[in-house]
């Protein structure tokens, strides 16, 4: 255990956290959590980077604790209708191949890393997630002087979408070339 492998386990201890204030109608509080839970990923990275500290169970965990924390997010954001269902089951599925793929290169000694399409990928969906996010209505009214910021928010998610799937596709012909390779 070092310090960018605790910061990913307190990310995945944030989830419940979030899920839950989120629920009780807390969305600040819960922003607030998610944002936490960013930091909490870029600083981790940062850490076993600077200081050397790369661990095989950091590049296993750490995606598994973005993946689950932006499932939960698209979970809530359904829940209140800000985004619809379709998109929660098209990342849910694009997760669990991610994650089977994952195990196995794992098994045959390779570790999945992201690569530029799915950075691309998580940085619209994060985008695309505060645009959607239910601020209070003041704060949208100043904030957007209008109501373009949902729809605008739902059509970058939607380009969130499609570069994941590129990255996923990016990724099973990067692997492949490995495999064969070996």
């Amino acid at each position: 255990m070092n310090l960018p492998n605790a910061l990913t386990i307190i990310r995945m201890i944030l989830i419940p956290v979030f899920c839950r204030l989120f629920a009780q109608g807390n969305h600040g509080w819960a922003l607030i959590a998610y944002i936490a839970a960013a930091f909490t990923d870029a600083l981790d990275g940062f850490l076993a980077r600077r200081l050397n500290q790369i661990t095989t169970f950091g590049k296993l965990i750490d995606p598994l604790a973005d993946k689950l924390m932006q499932l939960a997010m698209l979970f809530c954001l359904t829940s209140i209708a800000r985004i619809h269902i379709i998109v929660v089951i098209i990342y849910l599925i694009h997760d669990i191949i991610m994650v089977i793929g994952g195990v196995f290169f794992f098994k045959n000694g390779i570790v999945v890393q992201s690569n530029v399409f799915g950075k691309i990928a998580m940085v619209l969906l994060v985008v695309s997630i505060l645009m959607v996010y239910p601020y209070p209505p003041d704060f949208v009214v100043w904030l957007t002087r209008g109501k373009w910021l949902l729809p605008a928010g739902r059509i970058v998610l939607l380009l969130a979408v499609i570069m994941a799937f590129i990255a996923l596709v990016n990724y099973a012909l990067d692997y492949k070339k490995k495999l064969r390779g070996r």
